[in-house]
């Protein structure tokens, strides 16, 4: 009974300890992605833990470029520098139209949109149900400006 508890215990401690070196991996990557983002000039950039609500990445990255071909020169940026710094790349989508590009990090999701794009999707507030999942806002978008006034608003109507 002892071995079988200890093997148990082991195994316990093995997981923990292997998740605990995921969060780490998962948040230099987060880092290396915003300095990628902010070297390129991306606007808007906001981060989303999302740990809590799938099991698929640990992070959401959203940025905006200021016109198609920003969005496309940013994702495109961050897809090369993650493969010179041999990262697990997945995947990339809409880099040739360049109004919404997907880099797809393992841990962390990026998403770069040219603003009307951004306002029309929304998706901070698909993703943000708890208001401490935004991480940080660099600088505050419009669109969270736009969606406190809004809450503000239905809060006054209740």
């Amino acid at each position: 009974q002892k071995n079988l508890d200890s093997t148990q215990d082991s195994t316990q401690n093995s997981k923990l300890a292997s998740k605990k070196n995921s969060t780490s991996n998962s948040e230099n990557l987060l880092k290396f992605v915003l300095e990628k983002l902010e070297d390129i000039k991306a606007k808007e950039i906001i981060v989303l833990d999302i740990k809590g609500q799938t099991s698929l990445v640990d992070y959401m990255v959203i940025a905006t470029g200021t016109s198609t071909q920003h969005v496309k020169s940013i994702a495109q940026n961050l897809w090369t520098e993650a493969k010179k710094a041999h990262l697990d790349t997945l995947g990339h989508e809409g880099v040739e139209l360049g109004e919404w590009a997907l880099v797809d990090l393992n841990d962390v999701l990026v998403h770069v949109m040219i603003a009307q794009a951004r306002a029309y999707y929304e998706l901070e507030k698909l993703w943000s149900v708890d208001s401490n999942a935004v991480l940080n806002i660099s600088p505050i978008s419009n669109i969270t400006q736009r969606r406190n006034t809004q809450n503000s608003k239905d809060s006054q109507a209740d």
